[in-house]
């Protein structure tokens, strides 16, 4: 075997697509990411949310230009270490580690400045508890997290603006890449676009068959209706008919069952509570 042939084989690593395992983690996300834009849709719990978030809101708005100067102040390599924590710190050299700790005692005293001001004035933020007491009645765990991250992303109050750069980022990418082709970063820069194109291919093939034929935003929907709304799948079935494919009450109850499972609900199965949780919203709503 010649030399060539060797360094050939050692470059060639078979792209396994994703597992079952994986495809179920990505319809948890995408569920609990439908439900929310299911959610948004009722005016009751549209209103309790923006109640819940407007103090917040307002603070974040703020201290926002305090947040941008923090971030200006870093370098590339500084934002990389600031960002991205304990487990990479010691990679990144001595200068960026001083201005990451720079940045987060200033972000650190901003914080307390922040909370002493609102004490002051009498003002106790509950945000995280007001949105768990939100969506507890839905019984999925971890979803008041949900909840808060999106409406951050909503807020337009992103900080952190510059590049980030430095070892913390390469072992990110090289976990992309690995993620996406089964390929070290030097392996995949041995590669050709055309077959490292196609290795991405292979691997999420799968996700992209399963996503066009398992229709998860209708599985989403007829839990809110059945949850939330307080139908009964009897009452559901009766008025799909003739919109979906199979109505009966067995498909419904198949389809609401399987949204709650990739939501990872915990509460009690059966008969929807009189009225729903939205009865639970139009209560606090008042």
């Amino acid at each position: 075997m010649s030399l060539a042939k060797d360094a050939s084989d050692l470059t060639v690593q078979k792209t396994v697509s994703f597992s079952k395992e994986d495809i179920n983690t990505v319809d948890t996300m995408l569920a609990k990411c439908l439900l929310v834009r299911e959610l948004l849709q009722i005016p009751e719990f549209a209103q309790l949310w923006e109640r819940a978030k407007k103090e917040p809101q307002a603070v974040l708005a703020a201290i926002k230009p305090v947040l941008e100067n923090i971030d200006a102040g870093l370098s590339p390599e500084g934002r990389g270490a600031f960002l991205l924590g304990s487990s990479v710190f010691d990679l990144y050299d001595q200068n960026a580690r001083v201005e990451a700790v720079v940045a987060t005692v200033r972000l650190g005293n901003l914080a307390k400045q922040v909370n002493d001001s609102l004490c002051g004035q009498g003002i106790h933020l509950n945000y995280r508890s007001d949105i768990q007491a939100l969506v507890e009645p839905l019984g999925i765990p971890g979803f008041a997290d949900a909840m808060m991250v999106w409406g951050i992303g909503t807020w337009n109050l992103n900080w952190v603006n510059g590049p980030v750069e430095g070892p913390g980022r390469d072992m990110l990418e090289s976990l992309v890449v690995r993620g996406l082709t089964d390929l070290s970063p030097a392996e995949a820069i041995a590669e050709t676009q055309s077959l490292f194109n196609k290795r991405i291919s292979r691997k999420i093939n799968p996700i992209s068959r399963h996503l066009k034929q398992y229709n998860l935003p209708q599985r989403i929907h007829l839990w809110v209706k059945n949850v939330v709304m307080g139908e009964t799948m009897a009452e559901i079935a009766g008025k799909e008919c003739g919109t979906v494919g199979f109505s009966s009450m067995e498909w419904v109850e198949t389809q609401i069952k399987d949204a709650g499972r990739l939501l990872e609900v915990k509460r009690r199965s059966g008969l929807p509570q009189k009225g729903g949780v939205l009865h639970h919203w139009k209560l606090m709503v008042r």
